[in-house]
């Protein structure tokens, strides 16, 4: 399947803000096995094999197959900076999925792991540090068969999203 995930994001303080969508092996979010993970906006760290922390830049994240986080450091992406900021992240029908940074395409992958995305989540601030956290302008358009999934997914999803101020 395809999707595009898209949302604005206000850099500011706050050492962790980013946007997530999920994809689960039951009815929606938390139910069953993770089938599929994928995120994008701002990471303290980075976790994917050979990946070298770059605190100037932006960071994305997928789960299988082999994932975790990474630095959105490709020619032309946008470094981090005060102000809004617009995130994307677009799987391809060849289950190739690309991230962008204010429309530029910052990394891609191919050979992602199959699943219908069910749920969005957003990771704002990092618990112990304070700092403002702004989104707007969420957008998520699921191939045809995910739209029944995806409004399962947020529904148990709307107690969990929050926006947190120091």
């Amino acid at each position: 399947g395809q999707f595009r995930f898209t949302f604005y994001l206000y850099d500011d303080t706050a050492p962790r803000n980013f946007g997530q969508v999920t994809g689960y092996s039951g009815a929606g979010y938390n139910d069953g096995t993770l089938q599929q993970l994928y995120a994008i906006g701002k990471y303290n760290t980075v976790t994917l094999p050979g990946e070298t922390y770059n605190g100037t830049k932006y960071q994305g994240r997928f789960l299988y197959p082999s994932g975790g986080w990474f630095n959105l450091d490709g020619a032309g992406t946008p470094g981090r900076s005060t102000g809004w900021h617009k995130f994307d992240i677009l799987l391809t029908g060849s289950n190739t999925v690309n991230f962008y940074v204010d429309d530029v395409l910052s990394r891609s992958f191919s050979g992602m792991a199959a699943a219908t995305m069910d749920s969005i989540a957003f990771g704002l601030g990092s618990g112990t540090t304070a700092g403002a956290s702004y989104i707007d302008g969420v957008m998520f358009v699921p191939e045809p068969g995910g739209l029944l999934a995806l409004g399962a997914g947020l529904a148990s999803m709307a107690g969990l999203i929050r926006r947190r101020r120091a």
